[in-house]
């Protein structure tokens, strides 16, 4: 028997999400694509995922995690 084909991508797709450009680009053939993600400014990909999905950064989240204790203690102590 024959093997099945197995096309070669190469698919680009960006946009811009808050003050980010992101891009992600697939390549590879059909049966084994390989996709990476990188953005400007720079983020690692797990971050870039959080953006896209969450709408925040690990930062970002971190940063609001700590308003919100400090104002909760602030709010305590009155």
């Amino acid at each position: 028997g024959q093997a099945p084909p197995d096309p070669e991508i190469y698919l680009l797709a960006d946009t811009r999400y808050k003050s980010y450009d992101i891009e992600m680009l697939i390549q590879g053939t059909a049966s084994r694509p390989k996709f990476k993600l990188s953005s400007s400014p720079s983020l690692t990909e797990p971050e870039i995922i959080s953006l896209l999905t969450l709408g925040t950064t690990p930062q970002e989240q971190e940063a609001q995690a700590q308003q919100l204790a400090n104002s909760t203690q602030a709010q305590q102590r009155r």
